[in-house]
């Protein structure tokens, strides 16, 4: 099957040589600036959040501030306030963008490091619509209340398939772009994408639940000696969901990429992430220093009607940027990788030396 090649992307770095982050982080700039129609999907998505689409959570707020009620735990009067003054404004349908980054959504969840970012800094996670320009914040339609928890569900789980959609839609034509080659169709290569990564998902779904088992063993123990089970939540996390969300951040980068399976995926973030460990982990810090610093910007500019805009683009502009760079990052370091191993199996095909006999 013949590979159609493209123009490579320009790069501030030598070919053959590895960027460094900030290196990196500007390519991907200049990437974005060249083509901003790859932004089309997360600019999509927030519009259609923003004006179109409001589902709340309704009866599962409802539910929760009853549990709370009847539970008498210390402190549950200050989060029933919260919940009573805020509810309205979480909205389930946001999962729409759950895997894309947005001005509603904020870091994707597309990762370890992503689904453990929501629990450690949950406000890097969309703005709020009460900070929001006021003329503005309901959209064009009113919002929908769902008439139970099980339509809550069903909104939910059809808004993650919608949004592995989107990030495939997103994705593969930045795929495509940084790669500079085009092995199949466009449709073909996201039709494959597409199946890859609902299958990563189903996997760390499981990773999450066994993890969790794992977790709940370990509470059950150290209460029996005596310490606090919050510490162990939270050693848990920082430390070995830390480490797992680093040797996994680049899984579906190598999966969209190599046009592979999520264990190949895995396999390789493994390889690149364990082999320049200082690196990638200086690369996820940054990436999430920039979100939760962009997110904050964009707050404080939405309550006016240019600001608005200005973060309603400029969230789209910075999770594409973070985005490309992380691909930029993972290709630079695999290459290397794979250099190392080509070299090291051409060696050892050529060790033992041949004897020759003299006659």
């Amino acid at each position: 099957m013949s590979v159609m090649r493209t123009t490579p992307p320009e790069r501030r770095t030598p070919p053959g040589k590895v960027a460094g982050v900030i290196d990196t982080i500007a390519d991907a700039v200049t990437l974005v600036i060249q083509r901003p129609w790859l932004m089309i999907v997360p600019l999509m998505i927030d519009i259609i959040l923003w004006l179109f689409l409001h589902v709340t959570m309704g009866p599962v707020m409802t539910t929760l501030i009853d549990l709370l009620e009847t539970s008498n735990v210390e402190g549950s009067e200050v989060i029933i306030d919260e919940l009573r003054a805020t509810g309205d404004q979480i909205m389930i349908s946001d999962y729409l963008g759950a895997f894309v980054p947005g001005l509603f959504t904020g870091m994707p969840l597309d990762s370890v490091v992503g689904a453990l970012m929501l629990f450690v800094a949950p406000d890097g996670f969309g703005i709020p619509r009460s900070d929001m320009y006021t003329p503005w914040a309901n959209g064009l339609v009113d919002a929908i209340v769902p008439s139970s928890s099980a339509s809550v569900f069903g909104v939910w789980l059809v808004c993650v398939l919608v949004s592995s959609i989107a990030l495939i839609a997103f994705r593969v034509p930045l795929v495509r772009v940084i790669r500079a080659t085009q092995p199949t169709t466009l449709s073909t290569e996201m039709a494959g994408s597409w199946l890859h990564f609902l299958l990563y998902m189903v996997l760390l779904v499981v990773a999450g639940c066994a993890a969790f088992m794992l977790l709940a063993v370990m509470a059950l123990l150290v209460s029996v000696m005596g310490l606090s089970i919050a510490f162990v939540f939270s050693f848990a996390i920082l430390i070995f969901g830390g480490m797992a969300g680093i040797y996994t951040f680049f899984a579906v980068d190598a999966m969209l990429i190599h046009r592979t399976t999520p264990i190949n995926g895995f396999r390789m973030s493994y390889a690149v992430a364990r082999q320049f460990f200082g690196e990638s982990t200086r690369f996820v810090l940054t990436c999430i220093f920039l979100m939760l610093a962009t997110m904050t910007l964009w707050g404080s500019l939405a309550g006016t009607a240019p600001g608005f805009i200005i973060s309603l683009i400029g969230s789209a502009f910075v999770g594409t940027v973070l985005a490309a760079a992380s691909m930029f990052f993972y290709t630079d370091r695999y290459r290397i990788i794979r250099a190392l191993e080509l070299g090291n199996r051409s060696r050892s095909t050529n060790w033992p030396p041949a004897i020759t006999r003299k006659e």
